[in-house]
């Protein structure tokens, strides 16, 4: 079975814009794994009742409970975004190999795993918009898993930019600054103080 990725590597994910429901035809999270602020693992889905006004909620259930349906599991939210509750943060957990294909689609990074003299595991990361330069951990690890949780989140924390932190960037000889609010891929939307919203790429900001 595929690991699933751990707390801090989510968290991180979620800052660099990770997305995952874009194969998802539903157009909203249906049963997706998530972490809540706490890090327990839980499950988010979408809720509407056609009955009172289409009325419609966020269930989040946790996953690792004696009884799920105990009411003490489950918290309601209403909503924010077709993918996000609101009142709470919540934080993707997708499989190891899910968010290294989309670092390896979106931001050309690839991670693979081999043991060393000690049989120890250590990760390889290969940046192919560079060259295929190649960098090498120098920490060893126990299991494979484990060497690729390290490699996944190095990657993450190469992606200059993150959501939620202001940047400058140029328009026109004019500089502006602004809180990035979305990546996607190599552009990013940036707000504004006035509330403008400028899709800028990646590389032009500072």
């Amino acid at each position: 079975m595929d690991e699933l990725i751990k707390f801090p590597t989510s968290i991180i994910a979620k800052e660099k814009g990770f997305k995952l429901f874009k194969d998802n035809e539903l157009g909203y999270a249906s049963n997706e794994l998530v972490f809540d602020p706490d890090g327990t693992l839980c499950r988010l889905s979408y809720e509407c009742n056609p009955l009172v006004d289409n009325k419609k909620w966020f269930e989040l259930r946790k996953v690792n409970s004696s009884d799920r349906n105990d009411p003490k599991n489950i918290r309601i939210f209403p909503i924010k975004t077709n993918f996000e509750p609101a009142g709470i943060k919540t934080y993707l957990v997708p499989t190891q190999t899910a968010l290294h294909k989309w670092l390896r689609e979106i931001y050309k990074y690839n991670i693979f795993c081999t043991t060393n003299y000690d049989d120890k595991w250590i990760y390889q990361i290969c940046e192919f918009s560079h060259g295929n330069k190649t960098t090498m951990s120098f920490e060893s690890f126990s299991s494979y898993e484990e060497a690729f949780e390290a490699g996944l989140l190095k990657v993450l924390k190469l992606i200059p930019v993150s959501i939620g932190k202001n940047y400058k960037f140029m328009i026109d000889a004019d500089e502006y600054s602004g809180k990035v609010i979305d990546i996607q891929g190599n552009t990013v939307s940036v707000a504004v103080f006035n509330g403008i919203i400028h899709n800028i790429p990646i590389t032009e900001l500072s």
